[in-house]
C-alpha cells in the first residue's frame, strides 16, 4: 500500500488533488533519499497530512 491509498483509507474527509500530489511527491522523495521543498496552499489539511505521514512511517517501521 501506498502512502496515498493509506491516506485514503484512514482520512475521515476526502483528499483533495493537491494532498494526493503532496503526498505522492513526499513518499517519491523519501525513497529517493531527496529533500522535498513544498508550498501547499494556506489551511487546506497541512497538519492533517502531516499526522498521516507519521502514521504511514510508524506502519512502515514495524
Amino acid at each position: 500500500m501506498n502512502l496515498v491509498e493509506f491516506a485514503e483509507k484512514i482520512s475521515l474527509v476526502p483528499l483533495t488533488d493537491w494532498q494526493k500530489q503532496f503526498l505522492s511527491a513526499y513518499e517519491q522523495s523519501q525513497k529517493e533519499n531527496k529533500k522535498l521543498i513544498y508550498v501547499p496552499p494556506r489551511i487546506n489539511g497541512r497538519r492533517m497530512l502531516m499526522q498521516i505521514i507519521d502514521e504511514f512511517e510508524k506502519g512502515q517501521a514495524q
